[in-house]
């Protein structure tokens, strides 16, 4: 159980240090960019705010697209950064 706790560590770490949240919330655990969900629940609640339904709405769904589920990692395959190519 010690080495699998040290992996998690290493692995939050990663994570810390590149930005990017893990929710390992149920049903569906994910990451996502933290300056992305940061942006788009700014954009959603301001929208909320002037009562903005519908737009808050479809706001809350284009988040979903910058989620990367844990039960959906293993269709990418080629992780590259920005610029490698």
């Amino acid at each position: 159980m010690k080495e699998l706790q040290s992996v998690y560590n290493q692995i939050t770490n990663i994570l810390k240090e590149n930005n990017v949240l893990m929710n390992i919330t149920p049903p569906r655990p994910y990451l996502i960019k933290k300056d992305d969900e940061e942006r788009i629940n700014a954009e959603a609640e301001s929208l909320l705010k002037e009562g903005k339904i519908e737009e808050y709405n479809l706001k809350m769904e284009e988040k979903e697209t910058y989620k990367l589920y844990f039960d959906e990692a293993y269709k990418y395959t080629n992780f590259h950064e920005e610029g490698d190519e």
